[in-house]
């Protein structure tokens, strides 16, 4: 099968939207499934919510819809089918009888209990038409997001780690801060392939967090009758549990989006047991992409601590607060990586506990 390209809208210098044409290297998938009309999707997973050592995760469900947004195929999630963090699976996506090779331009992803962050979606069609979904959109949009270590290159060879979207059950993962559910996204939207440069992002991008380019979910233990203005579908991301995936107005919930200032916080104004899971976990990246910073000012960023070797600065995820990084110009109110403590003014040591350390490079 040959490599894919793709044109996407990614988050570029300055978190300002643009099109970037990527490269992805071609996956270990039967080209039969498309010869019977039915389609291809390749996740691209980040990290996941799990407490364990992996950090892999669960494979999302899976529903995919015509033009005429009638449900077409599926490829339903199981909580035994995982795939490692940063790495990327290739779901085959089998349409029904009376809809093989049929165009599935609408595609619907539901998390289950261990929630996991895309960075990317890769589609392929019954006719080979390919096309690609970054994980910055959910930045963009306002859902918990965290930085991926996850490469893709683009045309001029550049290699880009996109951001990673959380989606996933926030009631039967005990994640309460958990945004969205799921989502459903108008692939085309996204970015067609093309040989002509005719695809531009759009003047205001937060259209494209809107219906119908895109529709955010959240799921209900308790059933309701949704609003009005809510006609979301059933999705049972997972057989084990009946539940109802509703449709949500994502500006209800957005406080920014990319090109505007930033929003600072000087501590997490959350429930801090929605951060317990990762408690035990700390990522320090040697990536200029990765901003302990950006992570630290967001009210949506989600995730482990977080230690950027570049801006020699450590972000706690709980307390949304940056410590520099100890050296020798700074030995006091520092955090030191190796010992994993921090230094206080009155050169007291606080340890923080971490099981697992990952150094991303």
């Amino acid at each position: 099968m040959a490599a894919i390209v793709l044109q996407v809208i990614a988050l570029i210098a300055g978190a300002v939207p643009g099109l970037v044409q990527i490269f992805l290297p071609p996956g270990d998938v039967k080209v039969d499934i498309l010869a019977e009309g039915n389609s291809i999707l390749r996740i691209g997973i980040g990290l996941n919510s799990s407490s364990t050592e992996s950090l892999g995760g669960t494979v999302p469900a899976i529903k995919v819809f015509n033009e005429e947004k009638v449900q077409i195929g599926e490829a339903p999630g199981s909580s035994s089918n995982n795939v490692k963090e940063g790495a990327f699976t290739v779901v085959p996506i089998f349409h029904d009888a009376n809809h093989t090779f049929q165009q599935p331009t609408y595609v619907e992803l539901a998390g289950g209990t261990d929630a996991v962050c895309i960075a990317y979606l890769a589609q392929t069609w019954a006719d080979n038409t390919q096309l690609g979904w970054l994980g910055d959109i959910g930045k963009l949009c306002g859902a918990k997001w965290y930085h991926s270590n996850l490469y893709v290159t683009t045309k001029n060879d550049k290699m880009y780690k996109p951001y990673c979207t959380w989606i996933g059950n926030p009631v039967d993962s005990q994640n309460p801060l958990l945004t969205y559910s799921g989502f459903k996204i108008h692939i085309p939207d996204f970015g067609p392939v093309g040989a002509q440069n005719d695809f531009a992002v759009p003047k205001d991008p937060s259209s494209l967090c809107d219906f119908p380019m895109m529709e955010w979910y959240k799921i209900e233990q308790k059933l309701q009758t949704p609003p009005p203005t809510s006609p979301a579908p059933r999705v049972q991301p997972f057989p084990m549990k009946s539940l109802v995936l509703y449709i949500v107005g994502v500006f209800g919930m957005v406080t920014s989006v990319a090109g505007a200032a930033v929003k600072h916080v000087s501590a997490w104004t959350g429930d801090e047991d929605a951060q317990v899971i990762f408690k035990e976990s700390i990522i320090g990246s040697y990536d200029s992409q990765h901003s302990s910073k950006e992570l630290c000012t967001s009210s949506t960023s989600w995730g482990p601590d977080f230690v950027s070797f570049e801006e020699s600065l450590f972000c706690d995820m709980t307390l949304k607060k940056t410590w520099p990084l100890c050296n020798t110009e700074t030995a006091r109110n520092c955090y030191d990586w190796n010992s994993h403590v921090i230094v206080d003014g009155r050169n007291k040591k606080r340890e923080t506990r971490y099981c697992k350390v990952t150094e991303w490079r």
